[in-house]
């Protein structure tokens, strides 16, 4: 379909050539005399672009142009004038105006002013119509997260009063069965908890509860949570805090979910026999990273105020990741494309998750990594929360001492 285009133009003459002119072009071309017309026309019908006079009798173009950018579908505008000043064409680009022309002006001039304002629009519009999926996309997956959550809360129940022997004895291979099911319910459930922090993540509903908080008894919340599935899977998980650390200003809740994202997927590319070393210490510094394991493509250090933060590492003896897909790890719902990948499972939305909590927290998060090799994860948190430097619109953050 051919772009609409608006003339608004007192002149006959100027108006009379430029519909020749850009009817030549292949452009659909309307005309009127009067920004008031215009403005009526433009709320009834729908128009990719605007050509305008500034000085016309009764409103002028800027006028009009102000009404112009409060219309939903709002077309781009070139401002034209005879007396035209810099500051004049200022101000019209201010309001909005994509481009301003003085008169007199060449045909091809005008046709290439015209290209790049609807260019320019089309871009502007495409990225409307994305801002507006990912927007759906978030509403849809905390829609189905919330309805996966309420099953989900009803299965465990009932799974738990079972095993507790309220419905009759079990055996101990109906036990083992049991334990089995409530175990990939739980899974299921930390994906259901993913789903929604990742797409409330920017909104006003995600929110941070700072507090001085233990790392020692944190640690020592997440080693119960994870030795079961760390023995089932035949794996050796191995902690190491090599002296007692000064509890961090944080949100406890997000700290322990932050390790166990980072363990559970330690846990997930570990065959059997391997060893997983969680440690936490006081960051080292910049000078601690070897020049060539600074990841540099994706992780911004320069605005580190000091040394003083918290790093958490987790280290395995997985498959390893290469160098062509390191930086994409932490994507939102990104899964490496191989074999062992697809045989772990999993959405994508871990890492992805742990790098947004991380940076709203001050944070960095980094991965080092050769294939073969496994993998090492370490993220830096702030001993003190930044309250107003590291938040973003939305984020809501309340701190309280314990």
């Amino acid at each position: 379909m051919n772009e609409r285009i608006l003339i608004v133009e007192d002149e006959l003459g100027i108006r009379a050539a430029l519909e020749i002119l850009l009817e030549e072009e292949g452009y659909e071309i309307h005309c009127l005399d009067n920004a008031k017309e215009a403005i009526n026309l433009l709320q009834a019908e729908e128009y990719d672009l605007v050509i305008s006079d500034i000085r016309m009798p009764g409103i002028s173009g800027l006028d009009m142009l102000k009404e112009i950018r409060k219309l939903p579908g709002c077309p781009g505008v070139i401002m034209m004038t005879a007396y035209g000043t810099i500051e004049t064409a200022i101000e019209a680009m201010k309001m909005g105006a994509g481009d301003f022309l003085v008169k007199p002006f060449s045909n091809d001039l005008l046709k290439m002013t015209i290209c790049r304002v609807l260019q320019v629009r089309g871009l502007s519009q495409e990225n409307k119509k994305l801002r507006e999926l990912e927007r759906m996309k978030k509403e849809f997956i905390a829609m189905v997260a919330h309805e996966l959550r309420t099953p989900l809360t009803s299965i465990k129940g009932y799974l738990k009063l079972i095993m507790g022997n309220k419905a009759g004895e079990l055996n101990s291979v109906q036990k083992e069965y049991l334990n089995v099911v409530l175990q990939n319910g739980q899974k299921l459930n930390r994906i259901v908890d993913k789903m929604i922090d990742i797409a409330y993540l920017e909104t006003k509903e995600f929110s941070l509860r700072t507090i001085p908080t233990n790392i020692s008894g944190i640690l020592k919340e997440v080693e119960t949570s994870v030795r079961n599935i760390c023995e089932q899977n035949h794996l050796y998980l191995e902690i190491q805090q090599p002296s007692p650390l000064k509890p961090i200003i944080s949100d406890p809740y997000r700290l322990n979910q932050l390790i166990h994202i980072l363990l559970d997927n330690a846990i997930s590319f570990s065959p059997p026999e391997r060893h997983i070393w969680l440690s936490v210490n006081q960051w080292k510094g910049m000078e601690s990273l070897p020049a060539d394991d600074l990841p540099k493509s994706y992780v911004n250090f320069s605005d580190l105020e000091n040394k003083d933060y918290l790093e958490i590492s987790v280290k395995d003896e997985g498959p390893g990741i290469s160098q062509e897909i390191l930086t994409r790890v932490f994507e939102e719902f990104y899964q490496a494309e191989d074999i062992y990948t697809r045989h772990v499972g999993g959405v994508g939305l871990g890492l992805c998750l742990c790098k947004k909590i991380v940076e709203i927290m001050g944070g960095r998060i980094w991965v080092k990594s050769r294939l073969g090799q496994g993998c090492t994860f370490t993220l830096i948190l702030p001993w003190r929360y930044p309250l107003e430097d590291s938040l973003g619109p939305g984020n809501i953050v309340s701190s309280r001492v314990a």
